[in-house]
């Protein structure tokens, strides 16, 4: 059976594959809203904005931190922990819903209020008319449609896409930008069709038994291990973490924390998402890993091109990690994206 095939059989399955359609509406409906806010950005000269998420959203905010680099920074943070570093605040919410943002807007609105301006707010939300977008002085819309699962997929994606379409209409901004963004839904059907089925497969069987995974990564892709760790604890019931893979310099068991029970007694799996120029940095701690019985996953060295823009070499990651984490539940008995313990927004 191939992905196609596989993934089709499931809700879950079916809104990984809806990804493709996702990107492109996104893309083409969003685009007076995201002018509109490079136009208020361009005109107040902010190099720095505060973004305040949590979940998927705040993942993709991780990632696309990467992606704009200096055109525009992106200090992410969580709704408990905000200091603010800047007038503009982007509040990040698949639903719109999300209680601890919330409780955070009314805080800032009402000392707004006291202080008589000073902080505009801005959000990204998929859900129109949600109590998140009607607070906003400026919103964006994702338009990726309603999602049944729990496990967060094209809402997910859709929000990386908002930031680098924001990114690509700034002063000085690569024309290949838009060029990417035009072709994202054609380059990831295309790569939904014609990747590695089989190196996923061998990555699932890998980690069925496996009791606590860490997941790990750099830069652009330590974003995409944290987007991996949820997805796959989340759906397929693993504990899980993430971190860096300069976390390897403390000493290959350095993922696990102490060795002590359980994590002594239960199997650990490493699924590293290496950036090309890691490998060699990396090859002598995964040996001594690999020697000390820790079940090693690269998701990346043979999957991906090394020619992929950095826009297309996240999406296409973590729909991979999407995939892992579905094959993996379904390996387990686990249908795929429903969970009697998890709730879509959580209250």
């Amino acid at each position: 059976m191939n992905a196609r095939s596989k993934l089709g059989l499931t809700v879950l399955g079916r809104e990984i594959l809806r990804q493709p359609t996702v990107l492109g509406t996104t893309f083409n409906n969003q685009r007076p809203q995201v002018e509109s806010v490079a136009h208020f950005l361009t005109s107040k000269r902010i190099g720095v904005v505060d973004v305040v998420a949590i979940g998927s959203s705040k993942n993709a905010a991780l990632v696309a931190r990467h992606l704009l680099g200096k055109r525009l920074i992106l200090n992410v943070q969580e709704p408990t922990d905000y200091l603010p570093t800047s007038p503009i605040l982007f509040l990040v919410s698949q639903s719109g819903e999300s209680s601890e943002i919330n409780r955070l807007l009314l805080q800032l609105r009402a000392h707004r209020s006291k202080s008589k301006g000073g902080l505009t707010i801005f959000t990204i939300t998929n859900t129109p008319g949600s109590t998140l977008d009607k607070s906003a002085d400026i919103f964006i819309h994702t338009h990726a449609g309603n999602e049944k699962s729990i496990a967060a997929t094209g809402t997910m994606t859709s929000i990386i896409l908002t930031f680098y379409h924001l990114g690509g209409l700034l002063p000085n901004a690569s024309a290949s930008i838009n060029a990417n963004l035009e072709s994202i839904q054609t380059n990831l059907r295309t790569f939904l069709d014609e990747f590695s089925y089989l190196s996923i497969q061998k990555i699932v069987e890998n980690l069925k038994q496996t009791g606590y995974l860490a997941v790990l990564g750099r830069g652009l892709m330590l974003g995409v291990a944290a987007e991996a760790a949820l997805k796959i604890g989340e759906t397929a019931e693993i504990v899980t973490s993430y971190g860096s893979i300069d976390i390897f310099r403390h000493g290959y068991v350095a993922p696990f924390g102490a060795r002590t029970e359980p994590t002594r007694s239960i199997k650990k799996s490493l699924l590293i998402l290496p950036q090309y120029e890691d490998a060699f940095i990396m090859r002598h701690y995964m040996r001594l890993a690999a020697e000390n019985g820790f079940h090693i996953n690269y998701l990346l060295s043979n999957l991906l091109s090394n020619q992929l823009n950095s826009f297309n070499t996240a999406i296409f990651s973590i729909v991979l990690c999407q995939i892992i984490a579905h094959d993996l539940a379904v390996a387990k008995g686990i249908t795929p994206g429903t969970s009697s313990i998890l709730r879509k927004v959580v209250l």
